[in-house]
């Protein structure tokens, strides 16, 4: 219904790390297999984008297999032709953006061309110098969600549109919307 339910947290101590005592890798290999179970798409991204790791929910989305997105480029592979100024974004001259965004939207094709809309949350890790290693996606598949804001404005341009009065009203009788024809009518 969309109302918040709660939430979900992936956390690793990377207080090895912070001192020196550890590798970035191992911390975040750490979160492999919370990151596998997860019902939520999760895939890790070198710094130039191609898939290091993903779950089930990224193969199932995009209907092919693990192995044909390991080492693949994956917004250069599925991003839709309309969303190559992201691609840009994201990795411009092929290098992860300085500035990676927390949260963006894509629109991917599946291997059999369809179109799923995903919201992504985004983390990047970096090396102790500071330099990117990659970034952690996790990903929510809201094609349904897209689809029924499209019906949605669909049926408000038409109820916009029609030249008969519509007056929409609650269970005791509130006006709660009318359309033009409705005022024009009325005055």
């Amino acid at each position: 219904g969309g109302e918040l339910v709660g939430h979900v947290a992936l956390c690793f101590d990377v207080t090895p790390y912070h001192e020196g005592e550890g590798e970035m890798e191992s911390a975040i290999g750490g979160v492999f297999p919370l990151l596998k179970q997860t019902r939520l798409i999760a895939v890790v991204l070198d710094p130039h984008g191609r898939v290091l790791f993903s779950n089930g929910s990224l193969c199932r989305l995009l209907r092919c297999g693990g192995a044909e997105l390991m080492n693949a480029p994956l917004f250069e592979r599925h991003l839709v032709g309309a969303q190559r100024d992201l691609l840009q974004r994201l990795y411009p001259d092929g290098k992860q953006a300085t500035l990676f965004p927390g949260e963006f939207q894509t629109e991917l094709l599946t291997s059999d061309q369809q179109s799923r809309h995903v919201f992504w949350h985004a983390v990047v890790w970096r090396d102790g110098s500071g330099r990117a290693q990659g970034t952690v996606l996790i990903g929510d598949d809201v094609t349904a969600l897209r689809e029924e804001e499209e019906q949605t404005s669909l049926y408000v341009k038409a109820f916009e549109a029609t030249d008969h009065a519509i007056v929409v009203t609650n269970v005791q009788g509130t006006i709660l919307s009318v359309n033009r024809a409705f005022t024009e009518l009325t005055g």
